[in-house]
């Protein structure tokens, strides 16, 4: 999934999800080093990406699973799930809120 050309793989990716989804206020992709590499604005490509100020980590439902976080504010809650490629190694990040 993390090619070489993010803007051809998850950037269509990310904006088809950001389309039919108008619920979540953004969907990012980040590789291991939390650049990003999905992103509905194609020149954020290669960036580092911060979170929204104000989030806190909230406590998590029963039955979450371990590797996910959740971060809340007054205004949003995001979801960090993590991306494993197939060998089970984790490759990167998906943000959304």
């Amino acid at each position: 999934m993390l090619t070489g050309l993010p803007e051809l793989t998850l950037h269509p990716l990310v904006r088809e999800m950001q389309t039919e989804r108008p619920e979540l206020a953004f969907v990012v992709v980040l590789d291991h080093r939390g650049l990003i590499q999905g992103n509905v604005d194609a020149r954020r490509l290669g960036q580092t990406y911060q979170l929204p100020n104000g989030l806190h980590e909230s406590k998590r439902p029963c039955g979450w699973p371990p590797r996910e976080r959740l971060l809340a504010s007054r205004d949003l809650l995001v979801v960090q799930a993590p991306i494993a490629s197939i060998v089970g190694q984790h490759v990167g990040l998906h943000w959304s809120a």
